[in-house]
This record gives C-alpha cells, sequence and structure tokens, in this order.
C-alpha cells in the first residue's frame, strides 16, 4: 500500500521473485503515474482506491487465482491420517505408565 514511491524503493524491490500488487492510496482524482512505473518494474498489478468495493474485490480475485494455481500445480500438500494404528500400541505403553510401583524419571 503506498501513495508514492522513488526510484531507490523500486530497485531495492526489483531484484524480489516473489509476485505483489500495489495498492495505489490515492484520491480518485490523482494519477498514479509514480506508482505505475513502479508496477511495471516489479511486474506487479497495480489497483487503485475506488469509493466501491471494487479494489478489495480485484486484490481477492488475484489471490484466488493465485491460490488456485498452486492448487492446480500440484504444489500443495495433503494430509493423511495414517496414525490410527498406533492407538492399540499407545493404549499398551499408557496401561503399563499406571502399574504399581512403576516410576519414570
Amino acid at each position: 500500500m503506498a501513495d508514492a514511491v522513488t526510484g531507490e524503493q523500486v530497485a531495492r524491490l526489483a531484484s524480489a521473485t516473489h509476485p505483489a500488487t500495489i495498492l495505489a492510496l490515492l484520491p480518485p482524482d490523482r494519477d498514479p503515474g509514480g506508482l505505475a512505473e513502479a508496477a511495471r518494474a516489479l511486474r506487479a498489478d497495480l489497483v487503485t482506491t475506488t469509493l466501491s468495493q471494487d479494489d478489495v474485490e480485484a486484490i481477492a480475485r488475484r489471490l484466488d487465482r493465485a491460490g488456485r494455481i498452486a492448487e492446480v500445480a500440484g504444489e500443495g500438500q495433503h494430509w493423511v491420517e495414517a496414525g490410527y494404528w498406533l492407538t492399540p500400541l499407545l493404549a499398551l505403553l499408557t496401561l503399563l505408565w499406571f502399574r504399581r510401583g512403576w516410576v519414570l524419571a
């Protein structure tokens, strides 16, 4: 989120490989010229602030699209519930724990 960007800031961020979105916090009548140049240099999306919810919806669509791409590419990990067979073993160990005279240090 920014209302202005300097050339030094753009140069520092240009090496970043992560996707970026710039939310221009400017009045609707002001031209985001400097921010548009920064967005081009960073290969980022530029979303200008609106009076309606259009800016928020644009950012939400971009985040949703990024999440679906990773999901389709198989990047996500899926949890597999496979530890249920350890339950009897843990139950036996628990029973031994309460055996009279057996102390664990």
